[in-house]
């Protein structure tokens, strides 16, 4: 993903919220991304940062508490994307500030989550969609196997009958 699809993924999200976040976590979120937006743009303009130790906090936080939605609530698919855009953000402005490896072990756990759960969404589609052509092969019976199966019967019969003499 771009800065730029990252943003905008990001800006949608936090506009349409979709009540899974409370307001206080929202303006924290967008206080951390506007200051993540400022250290990284002062990063490309004069190839420094001013953020304090405060912000660092604040991501840390805002991370544990994704996680912690995470963990504990269903998401939906755009609450997915916007995880992914978020952490990959904030990795990235870690990388070139901070260089924290907490937050990095954070967001890098953040993601793989993400990941795990939409690649587990994506297997049981497809076994619900092998499971339903599984069904409707073991109901199909063509009439071939009518006709020998009576045939097998019948030789049993004609040889059990044989045996008997």
């Amino acid at each position: 993903m771009t800065f730029e699809e990252t943003q905008r993924t990001i800006k949608e999200f936090m506009e349409s919220n979709q009540n899974i976040m409370n307001e206080d976590q929202c303006k924290s979120l967008n206080e951390i991304l506007k200051i993540i937006y400022k250290d990284l743009k002062s990063l490309n303009e004069n190839g420094k940062f001013e953020s304090s130790n405060v912000i660092f906090r604040d991501v840390l936080d805002a991370i544990v508490g994704t996680s912690q939605i995470v963990l504990t609530s269903p998401l939906s698919n755009k609450f997915s994307t916007f995880i992914l855009a978020f952490s990959e953000l904030v990795f990235n402005w870690n990388n070139n500030t901070y260089k924290d490896s907490t937050i990095s072990v954070l967001v890098t756990f953040l993601t793989n989550m993400i990941n795990s759960r939409n690649d587990t969404i994506k297997a049981v589609e497809i076994m619900k969609n092998v499971k339903d052509k599984i069904d409707v092969m073991a109901s199909w019976s063509p009439a071939a196997f009518d006709i020998a199966i009576a045939y097998v019967d019948e030789q049993l019969k004609i040889n059990g009958e044989k045996q008997n003499e």
